[in-house]
């Protein structure tokens, strides 16, 4: 893992429970889906307002607890921001 998505990482909140049982192997391809998109809003291919939306939509897909998606995702768009 690079420094982006051991940042990412972190920033899914790992050890909460929900989020632990997802287990530390799809927790770090969802880190590095998540990277490639902040690296993308960063970089200008994204509309910085499409952001936390894709983001939303990565751990959606990857199954990321819904209640807890929302607040992940603000925190990573802050974090690159």
């Amino acid at each position: 893992m690079n420094e982006l998505e051991s940042a990412i990482f972190d920033l899914l909140d790992p050890w909460t429970p929900p989020v632990s049982a997802l287990g530390e192997d799809l927790l770090r391809v969802i880190a590095a889906r998540l990277a490639a998109a902040a690296r993308d809003a960063v970089s200008g291919v994204m509309p910085p307002g499409e952001c936390d939306v894709a983001m939303r939509a990565i751990l959606r897909r990857s199954g990321y607890p819904a209640d807890l998606a929302a607040p992940a995702a603000r925190r990573m768009v802050e974090h690159v921001a």
